[in-house]
Parts: structure tokens; sequence; C-alpha cells
């Protein structure tokens, strides 16, 4: 098989109805390799496309995804992508990414790409966007830290922290303010955008263990999952936190309001759930059958992003709310797979799992 920037592969997608709950869920890929969602928003804004990571052609490359018709489009080729390093910007046509010590820009349209900036030797991991900021994480040396500046290239700034660096990710209200994990514990920290208010948000107890924050849509609050069985919530002013759901929680995800959370399960995998946010209260949507090969403790020991579990679901919801893509390795290897919650039998909640 041929494969090359522009490249346009027939549909991959097959149907199935879970069988505990009805939901349709379409496999959106299917070729036999690791396809996998690059980061917390993979959607294009209007929700019409999706845009994800194959190895398909021997390294990883960025594709687009039809939801319409389901065909997909190779959008870049040559070195390696960053493979958790996608950021879509608000207008839909210029896609951010990491490869090698430099950031990248992709135009949907053209396929043309420019560098944004271009750092030499400093090693860039996950990207994150507001608005026309950009920030990476970013490691010089044995320094470890965050990279910041705009996407026109301007303003670029290396922010020194003294730990290593995870998923950074703006506030959705107060964008100067910049939320990050890092390794070992402590995990969540936040510092502002001009480096300023370095602090870290919650010590936690030496038999805790906290994955994978993130916002809660434009509540400008917290969800993380407390291992090994909470879903919770922090008040960005307050710091206070309180326990949404007693269930094996692995990565949460939210809507764009923050109205909803959606979050895959890990011993027990239990399935992908939708969690009222308010109340707890939480229902099935389906069973995704993913591995969970790889533990998060592994990765951290071989010193790899936690973010490298080709396995996890990663569950994230679409532009409109009426959609959740995942991962899934139940054939054997990482495909993009998309759940219909409008087939969900209604009232969405029952009581909250405590």
């Amino acid at each position: 098989m041929e494969f090359g920037k522009g490249w346009l592969f027939p549909p991959e997608q097959s149907e199935t109805r879970d069988p505990k709950t009805g939901v349709r869920v379409r496999r959106l890929t299917g070729y036999p390799c690791c396809n996998h969602l690059p980061c917390r928003n993979p959607f294009t804004p209007e929700g019409d496309a999706l845009i994800f990571v194959s190895w398909r052609d021997g390294a990883p490359q960025l594709f687009e995804l039809s939801l319409a018709g389901g065909r997909i489009r190779q959008l870049t080729e040559g070195p390696a992508v960053h493979p958790f390093s996608l950021a879509v910007h608000h207008g839909g046509e210029r896609i951010f990414f990491v490869r090698g010590g430099s950031i990248w820009v992709l135009h949907r349209t053209t396929l043309e790409e420019s560098c944004v900036v271009s750092l030499g030797q400093t090693r860039l991991g996950e990207c994150a966007l507001a608005g026309d900021w950009l920030a990476a994480a970013a490691r010089q040396g044995e320094q470890y830290g965050l990279v910041v500046g705009r996407t026109d290239g301007t303003r670029w700034d290396f922010l020194p922290i003294p730990r290593p660096v995870l998923a950074p990710q703006f506030h959705p209200l107060e964008p100067e303010w910049i939320e990050f994990a890092s390794r070992p514990a402590p995990r969540m920290h936040r510092i502002r955008r001009d480096g300023a208010g370095l602090e870290c948000l919650y010590r936690h107890a030496e038999q805790e263990c906290i994955l994978h924050e993130t916002f809660l849509g434009q509540t400008g609050d917290l969800i993380f999952a407390l291992r090994p069985q909470a879903l919770c919530r922090m008040d960005w002013e307050s710091r206070r936190i309180r326990t949404l759901a007693r269930l094996s929680a692995w990565r949460p995800g939210s809507n764009r309001a923050g109205t909803l959370a959606v979050c895959d399960t890990h011993q027990p995998n239990e399935g992908i759930f939708l969690v009222d946010p308010v109340t707890g209260g939480r229902q099935l949507v389906c069973l995704p059958e993913s591995s969970h090969r790889i533990p998060h403790a592994e990765a951290v020991e071989a010193d790899t992003p936690a973010e490298l579990e080709w396995d996890h679901p990663h569950p994230c919801f679409s532009p409109d709310g009426r959609r959740i893509a995942f991962t899934s390795d139940s054939t054997g290897r990482p495909q993009i797979c998309l759940a219909e919650l409008d087939d969900l039998a209604s009232p969405i909640f029952g009581g909250p799992l405590m």
C-alpha cells in the first residue's frame, strides 16, 4: 500500500452494538497497526472530522478521518510526529504538533506545514493551546520546564521547573494559568504563563495515586482519578476536593460546558461511564474491551510519558457532546472507536455510586 501526505484511504469502519447497553459503537479504523487518539480533544470544532495518529507508514503521523463517510486522509509524512502532541486550533484550520525539537503548524486545507519555533536540542512533549498561545512540556539538558509562546512564533520563553513536566493545559477561563502534571508525587501543579506563581495544587497522601487531571469544561475546576477507587473534583480557587463517585476511574474527560464527565475504568475494567459532575450519578456507555496492557508505573519507570498508554481507551466527547471517541485494542491492535450517546436509555443517570 502507498503512503504519503494527502493520500486518501477508503473507509475502514464497522459497527456493532454494545452487549450491555445496546449503544452503537463504530470502529473507525482497521489498519493492522497502532491507531490512537493523540490529545484530549481530537475533533475538529465542527465535529465533522477526527484527527488521529497512526503508524501505518512505519512512523507516527497525523491522519484525518471524516465522520460522515469514514474516508481517511494522511496529513503528515517524513520525520515522526510526537504521538501525543496534537493541538487543534479553535478555528479548525490549523493543527499544531511537535516534531523533534520544534513545534510545527499544519494547514488542513493545503496540507502546508511550517515551523512555529525551533528549539534545537530541547526535548519537547505534549502541547497545549489557548487562543493564540501555545505551551509544551520541555527539557533542556538536565533542566525540566515548559516552553510558552505565540502561535506566530514570537515571545517564546523557557520556564524552568524543578520537576519533570507532563500534560500541560491552559485554564479555560484564565489562560494566564497553566496546569501541569509531574512525577514522582505530588502530581498536580500550576504556573502562570509568565513563569510566576509556581505551586503544588495538592500533596496527596502516601497511599494515594492521582492520575489524568483535566479541566471540567468551562467551570474552571479540575477532575481527576484518585486511585484506586474514586473520581474526584477540585475547586480551582479553594482547592477543595470532593469525591464524585467511588469507582475505578482511570482517565476522565468533560464535555465543553462541564455539565457531563466521562471516564474509563481500570482494575477492575468495568467499562466507560458518563458521570454527573454535580451528583456523581453515572451510567455505563459501553465495554471497550481494552487490554490496559501498559501499566502507568511501567511507563514512568521507562522514562516514557505516562500518556503513552496505547492500550487504554482515553475517552473524549465530540464537540456536540453526543458521541464518545475512544481507543480499543480488542482486535489485537489499538483502533479508534465512536459510541453514540443518543442510543442510551433515558433518564441517563441513576443515583451516585458510593
